[in-house]
């Protein structure tokens, strides 16, 4: 059914005069009369009964009346959810370990905000894989960022993937930033900050660096429960660190830390980030997920 017959059946229906509601609707007389007569014949019933110069709804008119309101009201809504792609709004719940969320998203998300501020978003951190999968499935969470092992979750879609290598870093006034090809057993000493949770691989914490420890017969300085934990260390002028390059990045350009030059362990992981496969992805979704595709591959 044309949305405007019924338009124009409302506001003939509202008046009780043609003429009148020809004027409001800015339409010729003849042509709200052909409206009314074009619904009339669609529905196969009398709408009005014609009385003198004024016009009044029969039973069959009164009776339809409520469904011409909920046709326009359907046709409104239709058009706001179209409108809301151009404009997107609501709350957009992530997952993400802390990596990612330090790494990248506190990065991103003043500048998603400024393009998209009636989205909430709000950030869970979690380290864990297996609980922030769950929930994805549970549709508990619209997204799950996080490193990992290399594989597939049931039941989610994975919309990026990429591996993430590992780096040495140290202090600019430490002496191995300023050496060329310096030797494992060199950086690795009294000074070395280990954080074993950083690689997230196969769900248990170990650091890629323990077979060399155990050769050399050392133990790391200090071992901390995050890559943001040692980096933070780092800013301060302390020890040297193996982290993830996109954690490195800033502070690298800032000139915080300088990399060392050495040949670092095949250590590297998989940042990845996952929506439940069966979600249909709303305006705020949408957004967010083009957004990342923009702007990720840069920062790693």
């Amino acid at each position: 059914m044309d949305i405007k017959l019924a338009a124009t059946f409302l506001k003939v229906a509202e008046i009780g005069n043609i003429t009148k509601a020809a004027e409001q609707l800015g339409y010729s007389q003849a042509s709200v009369t052909s409206h009314i007569q074009q619904l009339e014949q669609h529905l196969g019933v009398q709408l009005f009964d014609r009385i003198g110069r004024g016009i009044q709804l029969t039973d069959a008119g009164s009776n339809f009346r409520p469904y011409a309101a909920e046709l326009i009201k359907a046709s409104e809504n239709a058009d706001a959810f179209a409108a809301n792609w151009d404009d997107p709004r609501g709350t957009l719940t992530i997952e993400a370990s802390s990596g990612v969320s330090i790494g990248i998203l506190s990065r991103l998300l003043g500048k998603f905000h400024e393009q998209y501020p009636k989205v909430q978003i709000i950030i869970w951190p979690n380290d864990d894989t297996d609980p922030t999968i769950e929930r994805l499935r549970q549709n508990r969470s619209d997204f799950a960022m996080f490193t990992d092992r290399l594989q597939r979750f049931e039941g989610c879609t994975t919309f990026f993937s990429q591996y993430v290598p590992f780096i040495f870093v140290a202090p600019p006034d430490d002496p191995v930033t300023h050496k060329k090809n310096v030797p494992l057993e060199e950086i690795l000493d009294d000074t070395f900050i280990d954080c074993p949770t950083a690689y997230e691989q196969n769900h248990t914490p170990r650091s890629a660096l323990s077979p060399v420890f155990e050769k050399l017969g050392r133990k790391p300085a200090l071992e901390v429960a995050s890559a943001p934990t040692a980096l933070s260390i780092l800013r301060q002028g302390r020890g040297r660190a193996f982290l993830p390059v996109f954690m490195a990045r800033p502070a690298l350009q800032s000139g915080h830390i300088l990399r060392v030059d050495a040949k670092e362990p095949d250590s590297g992981i998989y940042m990845q980030m996952l929506y439940n496969e069966n979600r249909w992805l709303n305006p705020q979704m949408q957004a967010f997920h083009d957004f990342i595709l923009r702007h990720i591959q840069g920062m790693i």
